[in-house]
């Protein structure tokens, strides 16, 4: 998509505002005529003279809308062929196409649609989140929840296991940071036969997201631990969602305790 900031970075800022002045004159360019070629936009007009050097100027400027470039540009003007960069004649071309692009003859209003970056971003991710037909269906909302075994080794030695369980399966979880960057990007994932799951908060059971919550909190203090290591600074690493990060150390391991008794 064309806009004004082509003509800013191509141009000499004294001929920028020279330009916009005359392309606020509706008489001042005339005999519009657009060009499309070789996926470029060639505009050609005719645009009057300020100094009375002549008449008027023939005046040419093609752009690459799509990249929002200049490409070249040309007048018959004296400052065309003695300073760099496109003449004020040639800005005031892009001006007044920017501002009024159906006044010029051979315009097509559905040749450079384009999508915002906003509505971009949304449909590229619902793209990624919503399964194919071909894909396993997911698990229903509230369906899946996290299970945990703890086993003491040698001394003070804690592991932890996590199991992703599913109405039909379950799964160990083999990689715990990958695991948050899924739910971080809200990713559809097939884990066998019998589990495929959207990682985002409505997927899990209430207890389940809590865990999640701290799990990803646990991934962004490692990094920001081991960021601190390697450059010698403080790096602040929060998570996006509210945690339960502020829980001591031994309230969540009397908390699991309880937990992990219960569940034997």
């Amino acid at each position: 998509m064309f806009t004004t900031d082509a003509l800013t970075r191509a141009a000499r800022p004294a001929f920028l505002a020279r330009g916009r002045m005359i392309a606020r004159h509706d008489t001042a360019v005339s005999e519009r005529k657009l060009t499309y070629r070789d996926g470029d936009t060639q505009l050609s007009a005719r645009v009057a003279s300020a100094s009375g050097y002549q008449e008027y100027y023939t005046t040419t400027l093609v752009l690459d809308e799509k990249r929002d470039r200049v490409v070249s540009f040309a007048c018959d003007c004296p400052a065309a062929h003695t300073y760099p960069g496109p003449c004020k004649h040639a800005l005031a071309l892009g001006y007044d196409y920017a501002a009024n692009p159906d006044r010029w003859r051979g315009y097509d209003a559905m040749r450079n649609l384009t999508t915002s970056p906003v509505l971009a971003d949304y449909l590229d991710r619902a793209q990624q989140v919503a399964p194919p037909a071909q894909r396993m269906r997911a698990a229903a909302p509230g369906t899946v929840s996290l299970e945990l075994t703890l086993a003491v080794g040698n001394g003070s030695d804690i592991r932890v296991r996590f199991r992703v369980v599913g109405p039909e399966g379950a799964y160990v979880m083999k990689n715990i940071g990958d695991f948050i960057r899924w739910v971080q990007d809200g990713a559809y994932v097939e884990y066998g036969k019998k589990l495929a799951l959207i990682h985002e908060e409505a997927t899990f059971d209430p207890h389940s997201w809590q865990v999640v919550q701290w799990l990803e909190c646990c991934v962004l203090n490692r990094r920001t631990f081991s960021a601190e290591r390697l450059y010698g600074a403080s790096c602040t690493c929060r998570p996006r969602r509210s945690t339960t990060c502020s829980r001591s150390t031994a309230a969540r391991r009397s908390s699991w305790s309880r937990r992990a008794g219960s569940a034997r």
